[in-house]
């Protein structure tokens, strides 16, 4: 349910993280993937009787909260990893 409230927050950073050098290209291409199935009108998933376009609109959501999540500690990870540069 949180990240139900939480894609207000999450879909402004789908873009850029997108875009970052530092989110893996495999995960890039996953979530392309997932919310092409989901949103495909061959709807392999199947739809949840009685809520049509809402499991849609669900899975969609879990997809944007766990890319966002995994690509921020992807990217804070690397950045702890990364020695500062000394000026002498």
């Amino acid at each position: 349910m949180r990240s139900f409230f939480s894609l207000r927050s999450d879909l402004p950073r789908i873009v850029p993280l997108m875009r970052h050098p530092n989110v893996p290209l495999w995960a890039k291409g996953a979530a392309i993937a997932v919310a092409v199935l989901i949103i495909s009108p061959l709807n392999v998933l199947g739809d949840i009787p009685f809520l049509g376009f809402l499991d849609d609109a669900a899975l969609l959501g879990l997809l944007v909260h766990f890319f966002v999540s995994f690509a921020q500690q992807r990217i804070v990870a690397e950045e702890k990893n990364v020695t500062p540069v000394r000026s002498f």
